[in-house]
């Protein structure tokens, strides 16, 4: 699942924004077609929480 959300940059205008917003949709697709499957559980790459001290 991929939660993104493409907003335009400070300063520039919703013009400039449905301009690139194509190019941008392509890149993203592209990646997304060619980069490598990732199995198993991305919550095995966290750190482990630190454990609470004993009272």
């Amino acid at each position: 699942m991929l939660n993104l959300a493409l907003t335009p940059a400070p300063g520039s205008t919703w013009a400039d924004y449905f301009t690139s917003l194509d190019q941008a949709v392509r890149t993203l697709t592209h990646v997304a077609r060619h980069a490598p499957a990732v199995t198993g559980c991305a919550c095995a790459l966290r750190p482990p929480r630190p454990t609470r001290e004993a009272r």
